[in-house]
């Protein structure tokens, strides 16, 4: 799914002529340890199975990719080129524009308040207007995707957590071409905002 999205992105515009704000800035990973490390190492391996490339890389070689960063406590990292960052809302018109164009219609203002089911099969939505009959409901909801599970005696795997981040002032050296870095040790990633940078930061034990 990661490598399709990054693929379609890419090239959506072209299709639908709504810009969807992909620029493959590259990705980047660092470990503090040798286990994180290794662990990485193992990511990196399924990925290359899936036909995403990802390269381990030097302390020396981080710092390069990122000038601000102390690489004294960085055993090493996994840099993948092609991967980048795109606008969400951007990238919502982009497909729901795509999917118009496919015949496809688009209701906004209508949440999903039930699923109806018929012999053990969903048979259609029930939204704020009315319900909608279908043979196929795909569940999309994103973070609430546990919630609309529920409503068809799904369970979803799925809860969203609190997520705290900080946006900077501008800082030299930090360019719109920096890549996404995240610090899985500190349960941080960072990315160029505005000239700045914006740090996301998750608890190991997050508040829903």
């Amino acid at each position: 799914m990661t490598k399709y999205s990054r693929d379609l992105y890419e090239v959506l515009e072209s299709e639908t002529g709504l810009s969807t704000g992909f620029r493959p800035v590259g990705y980047l990973q660092t470990a503090g340890n040798p286990d994180r490390m290794n662990k990485l190492r193992r990511e990196a391996d399924f990925l290359r199975l899936m036909g995403i490339e990802r390269e381990e890389i030097s302390p020396s070689e981080v710092a390069e990719l990122w000038p601000n960063l102390d690489p004294s406590n960085v055993v090493g990292g996994f840099y993948t080129a092609n991967e980048g960052r795109a606008d969400p809302y951007n990238v919502a018109m982009s497909l729901a524009a795509g999917a118009r164009a496919n015949g496809v219609q688009v209701i906004q203002g209508s949440p999903v308040i039930g699923i109806e089911q018929r012999n053990g099969r969903v048979t259609g939505v029930v939204t704020e207007r009315g319900t909608i009959q279908a043979e196929y409901v795909v569940n999309c909801a994103g973070m609430w995707a546990r919630q609309v599970g529920a409503m068809a005696g799904v369970s979803v795997p799925l809860q969203a957590i609190e997520h705290a981040y900080l946006i900077t002032e501008p800082i030299d050296g930090v360019s719109p071409d920096l890549p996404i870095l995240e610090d899985p040790d500190r349960f941080a990633y960072y990315r160029e905002e505005t000239g700045g940078l914006m740090v996301g930061l998750f608890e190991p034990i997050a508040a829903p």
